[in-house]
This record gives C-alpha cells, structure tokens and sequence, in this order.
C-alpha cells in the first residue's frame, strides 16, 4: 500500500514515497508474470516431421530415381538401335533369330531326332540289299541275247519295203548255203539256238564277273572297254541297235577318285550333323594341299549340287567360320578385294599394299593379279601405275615381280657381297633411278633380304629406315619402313602373336598358321615353347574353344617333305643299328675329363683332405685380411658383413605330404551343389608355395581341368582371392600385384614400392617376363603411363633390377651422398636429384642404412622430416614407403597392415597381399612388429575387421604352425 493512503496525511518525503511506490509496482508485475492461468490458450506445438512430411520426400526421390534409371536404360537402347543401322524386327533384319518359349524343348526335340537319323544311317550303311541287282543284269543281257537271235532270223517290214514271198525267201537260204557262209548262228534248228544261247549267256556272266573283279591297274581316267562276243552274230550286221549300248563298259575309277568320293560322303555327313567334324575335317581337310581341297569341293558340288564351303560353315557355326574361310575360301579373290580397297582407300596406299603383297609366292601373285583382272576389268599394274604414289610405283611393281628366289635358305657372304655394293651405290640406291635395292628386292628370297639389310647396317653404321628417312620422301620411307618390319618379323615375334591372339575362332591366328604351314611353323613352335614353356598345340587345345582339335592337329603340320625326311633318316638310323642279339662293344671307357677347379677352399669337398688349409694358407691369409683391412683404413672404407636378420613365415612344407590325397580331397570339395570350404582352407593353408603347384599340376593330369580356373567359377570375394593368390607361384604373384596396383583408376604406390624395392634382379627380370605374357605390355611402360613426376623415374631405375645385391658399405661415399642429397637452405631432402634416384636404385641396402645415419648426423634430423618437407600427397607417401621398405622389410610392412586395418574399413587387397606374399617369407616377424605398433595382435584385427570363410582362411595362415 502506498504511504500517501495512510491516516490522508501528505507524505514526508516525495523522494522516497515514489521510490515506494515504483517498488510496489514492480512487485505487482513480477505477481502477475508468475500466476499461471486457469485456461492455456497457447497455441499446439509445431513437430518438424508433420511439417516437412520427410517420408514422402524420400517415397518421391526413390520414385524419381527409378525413373531416371528406366530412362537411361532406354536411352541406351535406342541409342545402339540407332547406331546399329537395323533394328530388331525380323522382317527386314537378316540377323534377327526369333525367341520361343519352348526352345530348350525344341533343342532335345532336335538332338533325339538328330540320334535317330544317325541310327538310320548306320543300319542303312549295314543293311544288305533285297533287290538282287546282279540277277537283274543278267536277266537284261539274256533278254538282249534272245533279241539278237531274232534279229538274225526275222526281217523288220516297213512301208518302204516290198512283202518277201515264201519262194524268194527259200532261193536266198539256199543260195546262203552254197556260199559256205561260215556263220555259226544263220540256219541253226530251234535246238541248236537254245543250246547257243545257253552257251553265250554263260560265257557272258563268266567276262562280267571277270571284269567286276578287276582292279583299276593300268586303267587311265577315261579311257573305254568295249565288251565283245566271241560269237559271230554279235559281229555280224544284223546287231540290233542295243548291242552297241551293251557292248560298252564305263570307265573304270580311279583309286584317287573314289577316296575322294568317300571323304564327300563324309563331308556330307558333316554338313548334316550326323558326324563327329573335328576327325573329319582334319582328314579330309588340314591334311591335304590346296589344290587338293579344291578339287574335291568341286567334287562335292558334282555330287551332291551344293556348296561345301557354305554348307559346313551353316553347320558348324562360328566358332569353325574363320577356318572354313581360309581351307576352302578363294584366298586370291580375297586378296585382290584387300589390294583394290587400298589402292582406293585413304592415306599411305603404298604401306597397306607392302603388307598384302610382300610375302606372296610366284603363283599366288599370279592369282591376285588374275582375280583382280576379273572382278574389276583392269589389270593391277596399271591401277598401280595411275593410282600409287610415283615414289613407290616401282618399289609395287617390283614386289608384284614373279621371278622371286623362295628358297628359305641364307648365304650370308653372297647377303654381305649385296650389302657392300648397296652402300657403295650412294645416293639413290632406293630408287627406280640406280634400282640397286629393287634388284635385290626383285631376286632374292625374304630371309635372304633381311640377311642384306643386317649386313648392311654392321656396314655403314646405319640402319636402312634411318638412311631412307634422309635419302627419300616421305611416303616411301613409310613403304620402305613397313616392308623392313614384315621382312624382319622372327619366329619369337609370330610366336607372340599366336599368344595374343588365341582365342576360339580367331582370323589372324588361323591366318599366320595357314601363311607358315610351308615356310617356318616348326621355328615359330620351338620360339613359342622356348618363350612360354609349352607346346604350340597344348595351348591351341585349351584355349581355343570347339576348333581346338583341329588348330592344334594345323600347328603340328610339318612342311611338305619335312615329313619324309624325319622317316628316311629314322629308318638310316635304324639300318645303322646293329641286329637285336648281338652285343655292342663300343671303346673302352675312360673317365671323363673334368675342367680345370680354381683354387679356392669352398670348392674342395667337405671330407677331402685338400679342403682343410694348411697353417701356411692360414697365415697368409690373415696376413692379406689384414693387409686388406689397413687399406680400407687409409681409404675410410669400412666392410660391415652384417647378416640380415632371420626372417620365417607361418607357412611351411607338410612333413607328410601326399599329392595324390590331396587333390581327391579337393576334387571332392567342389564337386555337387556349394562348395565344401573346410578342406580348402586346411590343405592351402598348410602347404608351401611348391606343394601347392604339385597339386595344381597332378589335378591336371587326373582330371584334365585347370584347378585355377575351377576354383574361380566356385568360389567369390575376398576368400576366393586368398585362394588363388596361395595358387599362384610367387613370381605370378609379384606380376598380379603390380598389375592391380595400376589397373583402374588411381595407382597403388605402396605395392609398386614394396615389390620393385624388396626382389633382387633375378626375381625382377623373371616378374617383367611373366609381366608381358600374361598382360602383353611391358612392366615399365605401365609404369611410365600410370606414374608421374620424378617418383616414376626412381620407380623406372627399379624395374631395370641393377641394385648392388652385397652388403659392402663405404662411410665416406655416405658422408658424401648424405651432404648431396640435403638441401642446406630449406633443411629438407632433394628428392627430385638424379643422385637421390641413383642412391635409392642402386646402392646396396646396408649402404642406403649407412646413408641414413649420415643424414641424421648431418641435418640433426630423420630423413623423413626432411621428405616430408621437400614433398606433399601421394608423392610424401611414395617417398617414405621407398625408405622404410629399404631400411626395414618387416617394419615396413608392419605399417601398411596397421593402416588397412585402421580407419573406416579394411583395405581388403592390402591385407590379403601382404599376408599371401610374406606368409612363407617373414611374416612371424611382421606380426610381432605389428603387435608392437598397434598394442593388438595380427590375428585379433582379423577377427574383429574379417568374417566367414576369409576370416577362417587368413587366420589359418597367419597362425604359427
């Protein structure tokens, strides 16, 4: 209450009634902010989710994208309609094969009908015949008998001819009876004609089956037998007009011919499916010459009125469809549409024709020409002439010569000779003007120009390309450059293209198989298996689908004569043997004669009293160790012969190792329905590397499968790479590795590292060879495309392996590296010198960790301070991985299985190709260095990152066994 209000009195003090009643007020108000009312008239509460409606954006997104999907596939679609040119309706598109719903049941439909008509077939090629054929023909020739005999004795009247009466036909028999006509068969009784033509009809049986017997000996093709009667109304006028048909007997055929006819047949059979094609055709077909091929498809066409060519390419199908081409396809015709394509064709025409026409024989130029001639009305010489470039026209025409020598024979003199008098010819020799090369190119034989253009380079110094880049223009050093290149091709080179490209059904494999088969395939075979380690055949067989069979039988052809002189020299051999039971005496034995041993004490034997050194050897030596050691001194080289560590892996060979168990056990495991993964994990696991292909070899050999390529159609994921990694042969491995590090996008630096800086030059030249059969490029070119900046030349220097393998270390030469390799100024490493590249390249390991200490003494700092100054990013990583896996294997390592199994997942590869790699190397002391870092063991991280058959795998290797 206000002060004013008490007893009407005026207050005392104005101040201090109106700092009271400011305070009542205050109060007042604090009261009536602190009432809560009876009635909440606030509005509801907003909740974000009935606002925003979350769950039906989303419903709209998932929409939206599965539209976007469906379009884009639609998109895709009548795109490649579009570019296609024809689309997928079969009335206008020839390619078009209509789908059924019951096609599997329409194919065994086909098969058991197929089975029927071979079934039908063979009883028809058994059954005998029930029309006696023979007892027809011999019915016809006694029914032609009987004609002839009343063709002797009645007369046939016509309109021109007068009635014979009784009275003239008598005077003329009588007046045939005083000639003394000799005729054996005018005037015969009724008795004596039958008693005749029972005679002849025997006799003429007798001369069929005569004749049906004979054999073809002396019988040329078409020359005629006439069959004649030893009677002599068969001679005499009165032979009606079918004694002529029967006298006369077809042409035998030949022995030739009737093999040909057979193999039609079987051909035929082909065509219909009713045969097996491979034997087939490797009889009929690969075996034989082509002009023997051709001849008998135009038997064939004689025979049956179809193509053979067409008809077994509609039955065999594509897989046989590059073959049939070149064993029965015009190859001149094709040749010639390839000429006239190039000669109308864009750029060089001179390059494109060297390549079809240089390695032409005689007659198949000839072909060419004659093919040309015919399809397009001109000959090619003067297309050449008005349509090649004036520089190359002689360089074509020479190359369409036929006078070229075809003897694969080299006489180096006479190519040295040739050499000689190209070089001193001087400017010009390429041209049409001196034709000094067009000669040589014109006469001598293919190995015998390239035999010239070697000597030719030893000669002058330069190579014929570079000389004929300054001498001539430049579409003729093009022409010149690519007939150089199909000159020089070697039987290693035709081997890697064989490799390249063998695949089922391939043109340019049959195509160098078919080029060779008369020249050198038996140097390109023993190229193949000296580069790949297997028989040309072998690999055809496996990897060449349903045409196999008859490629590999095509590879093993030998060249015409090859064959006969393998069988006369056997059969030299063998008349050189002496008789069986008689005893060889050769001269009398003598021990061989051993070189020369250089004195040194490791090379005497153990228990031989030469290796134990006298104590004269013993005091010289210590005298030239120490004399060696005072020299070292004056030098400041110091030879540190520090044993690198004893390394061991988890993995070891089975003591009782039994191949044959082994492979039944696998075998079993992925045979039927899944996979039975417990044999495999405990077999893989507890074999080495070496056992391990004694598997893989012996279930070759018994089952005839690839247990590799088994194993990938079974298996999936992480656990199916642990698997065929623990397969693979560590060098294959190696090659794998490198190549999934720079396949895709981005390149895996710590794997290029730790491979090309932990393998000697050994093991580096065996993974670049394994590198280039397997992916068909070089290691060092996808280095070079995959890799930038100076962490690919330091990457280059190790691929070429010329690390210093000893363990020698010289302190001043660490002192000097150490003072060349820091940078002063910015107290960091120049990582981007040339000597910091050969340093980490080459030099031994011990002489790297010595330069290390000398840089830490040097720059009061780790080297990795210092790169970490000089560089950033992936290159920082490079840098350091390069120094760690020189300094320490095991630590190094160690590092990258911490750092795939930290993080936000595990970098599965990593960790699965460190644990295949090391696991027979030094694993047991990766994992204690990794025990050390992470404060876990290897096998805890496993359990907890890994799960199912991968867990169980890894954990099996990585245990101590």
């Amino acid at each position: 209450m206000p002060k004013t209000n008490q007893g009407g009195f005026p207050a005392g003090n104005k101040l201090l009634q109106k700092r009271w009643a400011e305070q009542a007020h205050r109060l007042h108000v604090q009261k009536m902010h602190s009432m809560k009312p009876g009635l909440d008239n606030s509005p509801p509460k907003r909740y974000p989710h009935l606002v925003l409606r979350l769950k039906k954006v989303q419903m709209e997104e998932n929409r939206q994208a599965e539209i976007d999907h469906d379009n884009k596939l639609l998109l895709q679609k009548m795109t490649g309609i579009m570019k296609g040119g024809r689309g997928g309706v079969d009335n206008w598109n020839y390619d078009y094969h209509p789908r059924s719903l019951n096609q599997h049941y329409r194919e065994r439909e086909q098969e058991k009908i197929a089975l029927e008509n071979m079934k039908i077939a063979k009883m028809l090629d058994q059954v005998r015949p029930k029309y006696q054929t023979r007892d027809w023909e011999d019915d016809y020739q006694r029914h032609n008998y009987l004609l002839d005999l009343w063709g002797e004795s009645a007369k046939d009247f016509g309109d021109s001819s007068s009635p014979r009466s009784t009275r003239q036909s008598k005077q003329e028999k009588q007046k045939d009876t005083e000639e003394g006509d000799n005729s054996k068969d005018k005037g015969k009784t009724k008795n004596n004609a039958s008693e005749v033509e029972n005679q002849d009809y025997v006799s003429n049986k007798n001369k069929e089956k005569k004749e049906h017997l004979k054999t073809n000996k002396g019988i040329n093709s078409g020359e005629e037998q006439t069959h004649t009667n030893n009677n002599s109304h068969c001679s005499s006028e009165g032979n009606s007009p079918r004694g002529g048909a029967k006298g006369e007997i077809k042409p035998a055929q030949t022995d030739r011919q009737e093999k040909m006819d057979e193999e039609c047949k079987q051909l035929f059979k082909v065509c219909k499916k009713l045969s097996d094609p491979d034997d087939i055709l490797i009889r009929c077909l690969i075996k034989k010459t082509p002009a023997y091929r051709k001849e008998l498809a135009g038997r064939f066409k004689d025979q049956y009125d179809l193509d053979l060519h067409s008809e077994l390419k509609a039955a065999l199908g594509s897989p046989y469809a590059a073959l049939l081409d070149a064993l029965l396809g015009d190859k001149s015709a094709a040749d010639a549409e390839a000429v006239h394509k190039a000669l109308h064709g864009s750029g060089n025409k001179a390059v494109a024709l060297v390549k079809l026409l240089v390695d032409k024989t005689p007659e198949e130029l000839q072909a060419i020409k004659d093919s040309y001639k015919n399809e397009h009305g001109e000959s090619l010489e003067e297309d050449i002439k008005y349509l090649a470039d004036e520089e190359c026209e002689a360089l074509l025409l020479t190359l369409l010569n036929d006078g070229k020598n075809q003897d694969h024979d080299i006489d180096f003199d006479a190519a040295e000779e040739d050499a000689k008098e190209l070089h001193e010819a001087g400017d010009g020799r390429w041209d049409k003007d001196s034709e000094v090369f067009l000669t040589l190119l014109s006469q001598k034989s293919l190995p015998q120009l390239n035999a010239i253009l070697k000597a030719y380079k030893q000669i002058s110094g330069k190579a014929a390309t570079d000389v004929v880049d300054k001498e001539c223009t430049e579409e003729f050093a093009e022409a010149f450059s690519a007939l150089v290149k199909c000159v020089g091709v070697s039987p290693a080179q035709y081997a890697e293209q064989l490799k390249k490209h063998m695949k089922s059904g391939n043109p340019v494999l049959i195509e160098i198989l078919m080029a060779h088969a008369d020249t050198n395939l038996g140097a390109i075979r023993k190229a193949y298996k000296k580069k790949y380690g297997t028989e040309l055949a072998d690999d055809i067989y496996k990897h060449c689908g349903p045409s196999g069979k008859v490629l590999a039988v095509m590879a093993e052809k030998n060249p015409p004569g090859q064959a006969k002189a393998i069988k006369k020299s056997e059969e030299q051999a063998k008349k050189k043997m002496p008789p069986s039971g008689v005893k060889v005496t050769g001269p009398p034995k003598r021990d061989p004669v051993r070189k020369p041993q250089q004195k040194k004490e490791a090379s005497a034997p153990q228990d031989s009293p030469l290796s134990k050194p006298s104590k004269k050897s013993n005091t010289d030596s210590t005298n030239k160790s120490n004399n060696k050691n005072s020299d070292n001194k004056d030098k400041d080289k110091q030879s540190k012969d520090k044993e690198e560590p004893k390394t061991s892996g988890t993995i070891k060979p089975a003591s009782k190792f039994n191949v044959d168990s082994d492979v039944k056990d696998i075998h079993d495991a992925i045979q039927g329905w899944g996979t039975n993964e417990g044999p495999l994990i405990q077999i893989l696991s507890g074999r080495s590397n070496e056992q391990r292909q004694e598997i893989k070899k012996k279930y070759q050999e018994k089952y005839e499968k690839d247990l590799q390529e088994e194993l990938e159609g079974e298996l999936t994921g992480d656990f199916e790479e642990v698997i065929l990694g623990l397969l693979m042969p560590p060098i294959e491995y190696d090659a794998y590795c490198l190549h999934e590090a720079m396949d895709g996008a981005g390149t895996s630096e710590a794997v290029l590292i730790g491979v090309l800086s932990t393998r000697n030059a050994k093991q580096l030249s065996a993974i670049k060879e394994h590198y280039k059969k397997e992916f068909y490029s070089e290691l060092s070119e996808d280095i070079e495309d995959d890799t930038s900046g100076d962490f690919k030349d330091i990457l280059l220097e190790l691929v070429k392996g010329e690390r210093d393998q000893g363990t020698t270390v010289d302190n001043q030469l660490a002192k000097d590296d150490a003072k060349a390799i820091y940078d002063v100024d910015e107290e960091a490493v120049k990582v981007k010198e040339e000597k910091f590249t050969e340093i980490f390249s080459k030099q031994n390991r011990a002489q790297v960790r010595a330069l290390i200490e000398e840089y830490k003494a040097l720059a009061g700092d780790d080297i990795r301070e210092g790169i970490k100054k000089s560089a950033s990013g992936d290159a920082e990583d490079a840098y350091l991985g390069l120094v760690g896996a020189i300094e320490d294997v095991t630590v190094f390592y160690a590092e990258r299985l911490l750092k795939a199994s930290s993080g936000i997942g595990t970098n599965d590869k990593m960790l699965i190709r460190i644990i295949v790699s090391r696991s027979e190397i030094d694993l047991v002391q990766i994992k204690a260095k990794f025990k050390e870092l992470s404060k876990k063991s290897l096998e805890e991280v496993i359990e907890d990152e890994c799960s199912g058959d991968y867990k169980k795998m890894l954990l099996a290797i990585v245990k101590d066994k």
